[in-house]
């Protein structure tokens, strides 16, 4: 049983995506996004007009999610943006497809500008 687990585990780390680190996802094998106040995933799937990725995340603390649904052509990207505290970097997600190969990052975050009064 603990070999099993073990296994399931193991594989589920070389199959599974995770924005951390980036890397390339897998059809129909969803990615773990987690950051220090978001958490969620993300899964795409090849359909006819491009391939279509769908994101769910949900902030620390808030009942309601929010969906994020896109359809990439070879070549485009999509990045998702969570606002935090003023003045602070915005979480981003960036999801990427050249070719067959989408992939899934957490490009460098903007640092918002304080009005000066």
């Amino acid at each position: 049983m603990v070999k099993a687990i073990c296994a399931l585990v193991f594989l589920s780390a070389i199959f599974a995506a995770d924005v951390a680190n980036g890397g390339e996802m897998q059809p129909g094998q969803p990615a773990s996004i987690e950051f220090d106040w978001v958490r969620g995933s993300a899964v795409y799937t090849a359909e006819a007009h491009g391939f279509r990725v769908e994101a769910t995340l949900t902030g620390r603390g808030s009942p309601e999610p929010m969906r994020f649904v896109t359809t990439l052509a070879d070549g485009q990207r999509a990045v998702i943006a969570v606002p935090r505290a003023f003045g602070m970097a915005w979480t981003e997600v960036e999801f990427a497809r050249a070719g067959d190969i989408v992939t899934i990052s957490a490009p460098s975050h903007q640092q918002l500008q304080a009005f000066a009064n």
